[in-house]
Parts: C-alpha cells; sequence; structure tokens
C-alpha cells in the first residue's frame, strides 16, 4: 500500500535550455507573497553534491558522462534524501526527465526514483526547438553538448514519454507548460496555478 507524504512533492522537467529552473524560481517568489512555501532543489545538484563528495566528479556538467550503474546509485541516494525533506515542507526539485548521454537516453526519473519520491505533480516545461538551441548557444555559464533542432525535438518527445511514464508508475497528474518567447510571465502564472 503506498501512504503519501504529509507535504507536497512536485518535480519540474524540462531539457536544458527550455527555461524551467527560471520559470520556476519565479513562481515560487509568487507563491511566497501567498504565504504558499517549498523549497525548491535541483535533483542534479543533490546528484552532484553526492557524486563530488564521493569523489566521482569535480564539476556538475560531468555528472551525465558517469557510467549508468554509477548514476543509478547517486540517484537512489538523493532520492532517499529529498523523501526525508519533504516531511519537514513542501518540495519543488527540477531535474531532467531524460539525460543525453553517450550511451542513449538516460531516464532522469527512473522507476526505482519514482518509486522512492511518489511526486503528486510532475510538471513539464517546453519551448520551441529553435528557441532553445538559440537559448543554449547563449548561455556561456554552462558547458552544453551542441545539438541540432531535430535532435532537441527528439529529446522533448522523449521526456513527454518519461515522464507518462512517470505518472503512471507514481499516479501524478501531468501537466505541459509552453515557455513561448516573449511570454515567461504567461509559463510563470500557469506553474503558479499548478503549485497551489
Amino acid at each position: 500500500m503506498i501512504t503519501k507524504q504529509k507535504n507536497k512533492i512536485i518535480v519540474v522537467t524540462g531539457i536544458p535550455g527550455s527555461g524551467k529552473t527560471t520559470i520556476l524560481t519565479r513562481a515560487m517568489k509568487h507563491l511566497k507573497t501567498q504565504n504558499i512555501n517549498y523549497t525548491h532543489l535541483s535533483f542534479g545538484t543533490e546528484m552532484f553534491e553526492i557524486a563530488k563528495k564521493e569523489g566521482i566528479i569535480k564539476t556538475r556538467d560531468q555528472l551525465r558522462k558517469i557510467d549508468t550503474e554509477t548514476q543509478k546509485k547517486i540517484q537512489v541516494k538523493a532520492s532517499k534524501q529529498i523523501v526525508k525533506m519533504s516531511k519537514k515542507t513542501n518540495i519543488v526539485f527540477d531535474t531532467h526527465a531524460t539525460i543525453k548521454t553517450p550511451k542513449g537516453y538516460l531516464i532522469g526519473f527512473p522507476e526505482w526514483v519514482v518509486k522512492e519520491i511518489r511526486p503528486d505533480i510532475l510538471v513539464i516545461m517546453e519551448a520551441t526547438p529553435k528557441e532553445i538551441h538559440h537559448r543554449r548557444q547563449n548561455d556561456k555559464t554552462r558547458t552544453r553538448d551542441h545539438e541540432t533542432e531535430e535532435a532537441i525535438e527528439e529529446h522533448q518527445m522523449m521526456n513527454r514519454s518519461a515522464t507518462i511514464v512517470s505518472g503512471t508508475m507514481s499516479g501524478s497528474t501531468i501537466n505541459i507548460i509552453k515557455n513561448r518567447h516573449n511570454k515567461i510571465n504567461d509559463a510563470v502564472n500557469e506553474l503558479v496555478e499548478v503549485m497551489k
């Protein structure tokens, strides 16, 4: 029998350049003015801190280059930390539903993570492949793999597929929010409504 945590757990996914972290940060500011509080985590950061502490990697961008067995072990450890935190507060974390690795797509929110965390809501943040491509080219703060617009479209399709499976396993609702050019406030408002 599945027992839910006392507090909400919401997962916001999107491929690099979709705007998930920016929109989530702005949505949380709006919610705070309404006395609705969440602790914002990044699944990648949680994984990075574990991998760094264990001496596996030195930079966050190295995460997707780690062998899949090691990634799985790190994912389980990060999941357990998030569940522990959810006993004290609402949790929202951003992650990637899929991660493009040298050996193919790695599911960022696989069965062992979904079953551990049991999220209430799954959100997919999307933008057009052209917009994502442009954002990545202009982001000098990260080391991004170069992907064509066709590859970006495929990656977003893989994210939808993976999120549907996660929703099926967890019983979560799924929301797709479009982050359109010059319409960021629309995406922020949509996410605020989902998180209320």
